[in-house]
């Protein structure tokens, strides 16, 4: 669906629901097994809510994670639960509800449900993956970067950290540990300056700083919106090569993978694009309203993303994530704890701060120049400390989700 069918489709009350799969774990056409807890694809760690009931330990000193599997069938048909070990299991049964409590050892599980169906049997499975030592963590990028680009090969400084903007930045690292990626853009709107012309002159600057700054591959310019919805693979790989090239070329060691694009919005068919050049996490907005930024995944995985800490697509390896923790240039400074604490305190979503803005609304010449947009972010980064949040990459392993 192109952008205006869906800003018309919105004007009529169009829901996710209706925009992309239904339910993936109903029963099909023809089908009476729904396996509804686990989700497919779910992420759990012991300190999210349903279905995770408990975590504990072996008599051989195994950590284990106790869930909840549960879902419908005929009421006068006994379910089976396959559990990962390969032990099956009766499942209660309330009526058509059935449930039962698996435990998890492995880092990923499957388990299946089965009930006789017209002289044979019908099976529902589904896929987890276990985090099993998770930690309260921020993350902090910035999106639209190029103005400090054109700002530093303008002024041709003899340090990048001349340029306010990376000053500005410096100073929230040093005050809070904060670890910014910067995602770049190859030219600006005015197209008056590209990566091209960016000096390798400072790489060495840029290497020596690189284990708290780093750069990543956004679009090749702010405008068009939604540049990769209906794009080829192809051309989403020879974008990605061409802004990384540039980036490897001056910045060296700050080159590190995206964990978010240009408006989010790519076919399916482009995710291995991603995998291949060393992305693990993707950030999205998973919303029922404009704009959203959900990676065109089917309408349950984002109902799934809204209130759950991840779903992870086992067919690429990567982890998707709900980001909208905080984003510097829509929450007015007074606002930023009331903003952070509606995530810190979720059930399922707590464990992990992804806070971000948009460098344009640093730079007093931009039209909806932000005059307090550094103390907005140094707000949000001072109270993620105070909460307990350690600085974390959006690719570490906090979140590293290959089997």
């Amino acid at each position: 669906m192109r952008r205006r069918s869906f800003i018309q489709a919105v004007a009529g009350g169009l829901t996710l629901s209706m925009l992309g799969e239904g339910n993936a774990l109903s029963p099909e056409p023809g089908k009476v097994l729904s396996l509804d807890q686990p989700f497919d694809g779910g992420i759990l760690h012991e300190r999210c809510g349903a279905p995770v009931l408990a975590v504990g330990t072996d008599p051989d000193g195994r950590k284990f994670l106790t869930i909840r599997v549960s879902g419908t069938a005929p009421a006068d048909r006994p379910v089976t639960i396959e559990c990962p070990r390969g032990e099956k299991v009766p499942a209660r049964r309330n009526g058509r509800e059935f449930f039962a409590e698996v435990k998890l050892t492995e880092k990923v599980s499957t388990i299946k449900a089965s009930v006789a169906s017209g002289g044979g049997e019908e099976t529902a499975s589904a896929r987890v993956l276990w985090v099993k030592n998770p930690c309260k963590r921020f993350r902090f990028q910035i999106d639209d970067n190029v103005f400090f680009l054109r700002d530093i090969h303008r002024e041709n400084y003899k340090d990048i950290f001349e340029c306010f903007y990376l000053d500005g930045l410096r100073k929230l690292h040093r005050k809070y540990g904060a670890l910014i990626v910067l995602n770049c853009f190859y030219s600006t709107p005015e197209k008056d300056f590209d990566l091209s012309m960016m000096s390798d002159k400072y790489k060495k600057q840029w290497n020596d700083n690189a284990d708290w700054l780093r750069l990543a591959f956004h679009s090749l310019n702010e405008f068009p919106n939604e540049p990769y919805f209906d794009a080829p693979p192809e051309q989403l790989a020879a974008d990605f090569d061409l802004v990384n090239e540039h980036l490897a070329r001056f910045a060296g060691d700050a080159l590190t993978p995206p964990a978010i694009i240009h408006w989010g919005m790519v076919r399916p068919d482009a995710y291995q694009v991603f995998a291949d050049r060393g992305v693990k996490t993707l950030i999205g907005g998973f919303y029922e309203k404009y704009p959203r930024i959900d990676y065109r995944l089917p309408g349950s995985v984002c109902r799934y993303l809204v209130d759950n800490f991840g779903w992870y697509h086992f067919d690429c390896g990567i982890v998707f994530q709900q980001g909208d923790a905080y984003c510097g240039n829509k929450v007015k400074l007074a606002d930023t704890f009331t903003k952070l604490s509606a995530k810190m305190t979720h059930e399922n979503q707590s464990e992990v701060l992804n806070l971000t803005t948009h460098e344009q609304y640093t730079w007093p010449f931009y039209k909806n120049y932000i005059p307090d947009h550094l103390e907005r972010l140094d707000a949000a980064l001072r109270i993620a400390v105070e909460h307990g949040y350690q600085p974390s990459w959006f690719h570490d392993d906090f979140c590293e989700a290959r089997a």
